[in-house]
């Protein structure tokens, strides 16, 4: 057992002390632990183990959180898609006789937020991912990094449809759907790691 692996076990124990020259110690013994497979004299320390695992979790979805880079490319890539899908749709609806509904704008419009807020919703509540996502590697997650409930993402949805809501990455901040859903866009594969989604 390595001097690292040592150090786990005593960060755990309720027997542990600390000596300024030596650092962490058993409080039993003043000595570094020396053990070889397991501390005859450890005693489990349930609240510093859980200590831990939160202070692990919380510097692993700060390293995690994906780039201001590559929210941009997820933008860029969905709003083609969403255009894409818009066009297909549009065109669709023509086909089948719709011509005299899409002379009006406001029935355009509509139709318009619906395959917005339709793509995002549907795409994030089934994978966490939206096609720019996917391919940038990204996903989205609650603060607790599990996966977002689909009324979470569906206000998530919503929330894009608030005047200059784009506009709310500039700076140093998240986006007003980040924000006020408390979701996060983490990199998956790093994320992943060694936290489960």
């Amino acid at each position: 057992m390595t001097k690292l692996e040592r150090l786990e076990w005593c960060n755990q124990c309720t027997n542990r002390s600390f000596d300024p020259k030596y650092g962490r110690t058993c409080g039993l013994t003043g000595r570094e632990a020396d053990f070889t497979d397991t501390c005859p004299a450890y005693v489990h320390d349930e609240a510093e183990k859980e200590k831990l695992l939160t202070d692990r979790h919380r510097q692993k979805m700060t390293n995690a959180v994906a780039s201001k880079g590559l929210r941009f490319a997820n933008y860029v890539i969905d709003m083609v898609v969403y255009l894409v899908l818009l066009f297909a749709l549009v065109f669709f609806l023509g086909l089948i006789g719709g011509l005299g509904l899409l002379g009006s704008s406001l029935w355009l419009n509509l139709i318009a937020l619906f395959m917005n807020f339709t793509y995002y919703t549907a795409m994030e509540s089934a994978t966490g991912q939206t096609i720019g996502k996917m391919i940038t590697g990204t996903i989205v997650v609650d603060a607790n990094g599990d996966r977002p409930s689909t009324s979470t993402i569906m206000l998530r949805s919503l929330c894009r449809f608030i005047p200059f809501e784009a506009v709310s990455f500039l700076g140093e901040g998240t986006g007003w759907h980040d924000h006020l859903t408390k979701t996060m866009v983490v990199r998956k594969k790093y994320f992943t790691e060694d936290i489960e989604i």
